[in-house]
């Protein structure tokens, strides 16, 4: 729904701006980026997290389970439920907490996070309680779209002691999040701009959308800013609002030009500097 509200506002800001000569002080701008220059990423959505356990003998006995993780506009990432933990072939049920950040920016960009659980279930007929902790550190794979590095932590299951987890890890980003964005703005081009704008981030097509509809994290913002005649050059800060502050852009652009010539500020916790 947001997604269309947010076109149908476009379209009749266009509609206006060719109609009304009065309007015509409005500017639409608009820039696209991507994995070919500067991406950014929407880490939101389900993980399979699978990680062998270090065993006896250096047996790797198997561990999977899946969570859900909200990236927010300030970088944080989080998540909490129950979950189903697959152990050896015992799924047993847990309680989960994530927490974490994403940092960098670009092809460069990284995400930390911590998951802890905790649960009391049937081990091959006894019941047990377990509880563990597993910290991933990873780097976003903007080629092959995967975060990859490292799991460490550790399971411990009444009766059987501390057991380690240290392995390198790989994981699917979750489907439609692939790096591309793009930075719109709307505003009277008086003075002193004054206008709305959004930032469009890829996201997660989660099963429950409505077939059609495209996975956009949409990031509505305030813009306000100024142009330099002389130079020929807009300066323009847009700032997130409401639920999603957090995000900032300040872009430095010709009239008509392609990209901004320059641009700085943070999108979803991660560094924009182009």
């Amino acid at each position: 729904m947001m997604t269309l509200i947010k076109n149908r506002l476009w379209c009749a800001l266009l509609i206006l701006t060719a109609q009304f000569g009065a309007v015509q002080a409005q500017t639409l701008v608009g820039f696209d980026f991507d994995t070919s220059n500067y991406p950014a990423w929407d880490l939101t959505g389900t993980y399979t997290l699978d990680q062998p356990i270090s065993g006896a003998g250096g047996t790797l006995v198997p561990l999977s389970y899946s969570v859900a993780i909200n990236h927010d506009s300030k970088g944080h990432l989080k998540g909490s439920g129950t979950i189903l933990m697959n152990v050896d072939g015992a799924v047993v049920a847990a309680s989960y907490k994530l927490n974490g950040s994403v940092s960098g920016g670009g092809n460069a960009t990284h995400a930390n996070f911590t998951v802890n659980f905790k649960g009391e279930d049937w081990f091959y007929g006894v019941r047990r309680s377990f509880s563990g902790q597993v910290t991933y550190k990873l780097d976003v794979d903007s080629t092959g779209l995967t975060l990859v590095g490292t799991a460490r932590g550790n399971i411990s299951i009444q009766g059987s002691g501390s057991n380690q987890i240290k392995v390198d890890v790989a994981l699917p980003l979750p489907k439609g999040v692939n790096g591309s964005w793009s930075a719109n703005m709307a505003a009277l081009t008086l003075k002193q701009f004054i206008g709305t704008g959004t930032i469009e981030i890829a996201a997660f097509e989660s099963p429950e959308l409505p077939g059609g509809w495209p996975a956009k994290r949409i990031l509505y913002t305030e813009v306000s800013g100024s142009y330099n005649n002389s130079k020929n050059l807009a300066n323009v800060n847009q700032k997130s609002i409401d639920q999603e502050k957090g995000s900032n852009l300040t872009l430095k652009f010709a009239p008509g030009a392609a990209f901004p010539s320059k641009m700085s500020g943070k999108v979803l916790g991660q560094n924009i500097k182009w």
